[in-house]
C-alpha cells in the first residue's frame, strides 16, 4: 500500500491545551519526537507498529496478539469508526505494509482530563505479515514493584526526531524513575502522573507524540515484555514521561491475547510444541514457573525452538 500522505507527519497525537499550571494537559505534546534514539532494527521488534488515525494523526503500538495491537486510549478516540485505522509493519512509512483495523477497544475507563487507563486495542481485519511474532505484555504474576525503580527500560516508536524526520522505527533507553500504582495520582518533578502509571526522565532521551501508543519493553526471566505504553510528557519532551502500566490491565487484555497453558508434564516440550510444525498453533516458547510461554506460528513458517 502506498505511503500515507504528508499531512500524516504533522500530527496532534496529543492535542495541547490551556490548563491550569500543573495540569496533565498543559504539558501534552503536540508535535515532538523520540529524541536522542537510534534506529530500531531489532527482530522481535517488527511487532512495534505505526498506527493510523484516519489519515489525520500518527500512533505507535505493539502487536501482542494473532490480530491484537495494543496503543493507548487517546490514540484510538480520535475517530468513531475502526476502520479508519490502520496498522503499518515495518521499519518506517515508506515501505510499510498497512491492515485495516476490525476492531477499536480503548479502555472504558480511559478519562481524557487526568490520562487515567490510557490503554486500547485495535483487533486487526487480516493477519499481520509473516515472520512478525508478537510481543507479550507484562502479566501481573511479574508485575512492576518498587524494586524495579532504576531498572532499565527501552522504548520504541515512529514519531519525529531531533532533526526533524519522522516514520521511521526509531529506540531510547531510559530507566524507571517511578512507579504510580492507584488509585490516587502520583507527582514526580512537581508534574501529575496518572494512577497506574509509570514515570521516567527524558535523559538523555525519550518518546513523545507520534510515539504515543508505543512500547516500554524490559526483560523478565529472559522474556521480552510489554511493560509500558507511551501516553504524555513535558511540552518539549525535556524532563519526563508517563507510561501506562501495562501489568495492571490483564483483566483488560485478556480477551486480545493468547491464554498461557500450565506447563505439561515433563515441561514446555512435553507438549510436543518444538520446532517444526508448519500450522498455525500456539508454540510453546519458555517455561517460566509452572507456566508455558506460548508464541503462535505463522502459515508455512516453524515455531521457535523451545528454550
Amino acid at each position: 500500500m502506498s505511503e500515507p500522505p504528508l499531512r500524516l507527519v504533522v500530527f496532534a497525537a496529543l492535542a495541547g491545551a490551556c490548563g491550569a499550571p500543573g495540569s496533565v494537559d498543559e504539558y501534552a505534546s503536540a508535535s515532538r519526537p523520540i529524541v536522542h534514539g537510534e534506529a530500531d532494527t531489532a527482530s522481535a521488534h517488527k511487532a512495534v507498529v505505526a498506527v493510523d488515525v484516519a489519515e489525520k494523526a500518527l500512533c505507535s503500538g505493539t502487536l501482542i496478539g494473532p490480530r491484537s495491537v495494543l496503543s493507548a486510549a487517546h490514540c484510538l478516540e480520535n475517530s468513531r469508526f475502526p476502520g479508519g485505522f490502520r496498522v503499518g509493519f515495518g521499519a518506517d512509512l515508506g515501505s510499510m505494509t498497512w491492515v485495516r483495523a476490525a476492531v477499536r477497544a480503548p479502555h472504558p475507563g480511559w478519562d481524557p482530563e487526568t490520562r487515567a487507563n490510557d490503554i486500547g486495542i485495535l483487533k486487526l481485519a487480516a493477519a499481520p505479515p509473516p515472520g512478525v511474532v508478537p510481543l507479550a505484555p507484562l502479566p501481573a504474576r511479574l508485575a512492576l514493584k518498587d524494586a524495579d525503580v532504576g531498572s532499565p527500560v527501552q522504548f520504541s516508536g515512529y514519531g519525529r526526531t531531533e532533526s526533524g524526520s519522522v516514520g521511521a522505527r526509531m529506540q531510547v533507553h531510559g530507566t524507571i524513575a517511578m512507579l504510580c500504582p492507584g488509585p490516587a495520582p502520583c507527582v514526580f518533578l512537581d508534574r501529575p502522573v496518572a494512577p497506574r502509571s509509570i514515570a521516567f526522565e527524558e535523559k538523555p532521551g525519550g518518546p513523545c507524540s507520534g510515539d504515543s501508543g508505543g512500547p516500554a519493553l524490559l526483560f523478565r526471566d529472559g522474556t521480552e515484555y510489554v511493560a509500558g505504553i507511551t501516553s504524555y510528557g513535558d511540552e518539549k519532551c525535556e524532563e519526563m514521561g508517563v507510561s501506562t502500566k501495562v501489568d495492571e490491565f490483564e483483566s483488560f487484555l485478556a480477551p486480545y491475547v493468547p491464554t498461557p497453558a500450565p506447563a505439561p508434564k515433563g515441561g514446555c516440550a512435553g507438549a510436543g510444541l518444538t520446532a517444526g510444525h508448519n500450522v498455525r498453533i500456539p508454540c510453546c516458547f519458555s517455561l517460566i514457573g509452572q507456566v508455558c510461554t506460548f508464541r503462535w506460528t505463522q502459515i508455512g513458517r516453524p515455531c521457535r525452538p523451545v528454550v
